[in-house]
């Protein structure tokens, strides 16, 4: 049981996690860069508004699509563009799919991208979907508290910390993409999670990232080939030897971090996305965060795996799978169904760890099914709206991967 956790936590810290980490970085430096312009550009191009929301929701991770989620729910986005972004959202999976295969990631961004473009231009050229959206407009403007409702709760909680610890103005609003501030839509984004104590609020913006930025960067400087630790031998320490070691010890930190930033479940939200977009610092504190949640999740996957592996052999599993046949791209679906990026993270993990034993093809049927964390915002937004894409998500899903089973894939 040592060896499979010291090999579990190696993998998935030195190996995928460094990997994960630095292809997040990557897109979320581009998101800052463009500080959520796109979101302007695409509300106002209307004829080509599908293929524009087909391809940024294709994007790795799902923070484009939580940014679309509120311009459908103000009305400037399609019913079809909408659900072409929903149909092109791999969510975080999408990290370890890359980190495990490009052209894979390559080839499922294709196939996503012409089936989410071909059914938004579809749906909307028939108007389906237009009493869909005004059923979940009308919600949201019934049932949200009024903006100075929640200034007067929150003004000595979120904006007092804001001022002791980044010397922020607060009367001055921060600003915010796909919607406005004190709009309904912003009442429900911000203004209605469960407050965090001043004291976690300091130590997530302050020490925790540090850390785990430090666990990274000492991971980087062990598996960069040309630095030479000869100096560290003569004396008796082999510091290559120590991998396996720092990797559980980076592990359980994760864990911990993971646990007091409270992403056990849930990786981001529509805030954090957008606050990553808008801020550098806050863009290396919430990545830390993220990266650090989906690194616990991918462990855990490979200690099950491999612990079953251990446990009963590899060829009772592959025997297992064989007799599943078809039913593993139901259970793909299945999966793919529920909200958030954790279960589809766990099963690309459980897909590639598991060398070939499980069928390629129900990993791409669970990756054209899913909706990632952005479900969590598109039904608090657009309950009706995003039902009929988990729906239509999952039937699309299934039937891709029932192809690429038959075809041998």
């Amino acid at each position: 049981m040592i060896t499979v956790i010291l090999d579990s936590a190696q993998a998935a810290f030195m190996h995928v996690g460094i990997l994960l980490t630095t292809v997040l970085v990557a897109v979320s430096i581009l998101n800052y860069l463009t500080k959520g312009s796109w979101v302007q550009k695409i509300e106002q191009t209307k004829k080509v508004q599908p293929l524009f929301a087909s391809a940024l929701g294709g994007s790795p991770g799902d923070g484009t699509t939580m940014m679309l989620v509120p311009l459908y729910a103000r009305g400037h986005l399609s019913f079809g563009s909408m659900i072409a972004t929903y149909l092109n959202t791999t969510g975080d999976s999408s990290f370890v799919v890359m980190a495990a295969s490009l052209p894979l990631f390559i080839f499922l961004f294709t196939i996503k991208f012409l089936i989410g473009t071909i059914s938004a231009y579809i749906l909307d050229f028939l108007g389906i979907g237009k009493k869909i959206w005004q059923a979940d407009y009308q919600a949201v403007m019934t049932k949200t508290p009024s903006h100075e409702e929640v200034e007067d709760a929150e003004h000595e909680t979120e904006l007092t910390r804001s001022e002791r610890f980044f010397g922020q103005n607060p009367t001055k609003r921060p600003e915010h993409i796909g919607h406005f501030e004190g709009d309904e839509f912003d009442v429900i984004l911000h203004h209605q999670e469960n407050e965090t104590s001043t004291e976690k609020f300091a130590l997530l913006h302050s020490v925790l990232y540090l850390v785990y930025w430090g666990f990274i960067i000492f991971s980087l400087l062990l598996n960069i080939p040309v630095i030479d630790f000869s100096v560290f031998r003569s004396i008796g320490i082999d510091v290559t030897a120590i991998a396996p070691l720092f990797s559980v010890v980076a592990i359980l930190y994760c864990v911990g971090y993971t646990i007091i930033a409270q992403k056990i479940w849930s990786d981001n939200n529509h805030e954090e996305e957008e606050s990553r977009m808008l801020n550098l610092r806050e863009l290396f504190i919430h990545n830390a965060e993220k990266a650090a949640s989906l690194i616990s999740k991918i462990f855990l996957a490979y200690v099950f795996f491999n612990g079953i592996v251990a446990l009963i052999g590899e060829a009772t599993i592959a025997q297992y799978f064989a007799q599943a046949g078809i039913a593993s791209i139901f259970l793909a679906v299945v999966i793919a169904m529920i909200p958030g990026c954790g279960p589809q993270v766990a099963f690309a993990t459980l897909t590639f760890g598991s060398g070939g034993l499980i069928p390629l093809s129900a990993l791409i049927a669970n990756q054209v099914a899913q909706l990632g964390d952005s479900a969590f915002v598109g039904l608090s937004l657009a309950r009706r709206s995003t039902t009929v894409a988990i729906i239509l998500n999952a039937a699309i899903g299934l039937v891709v991967g029932l192809i690429a089973y038959f075809i041998g894939i």
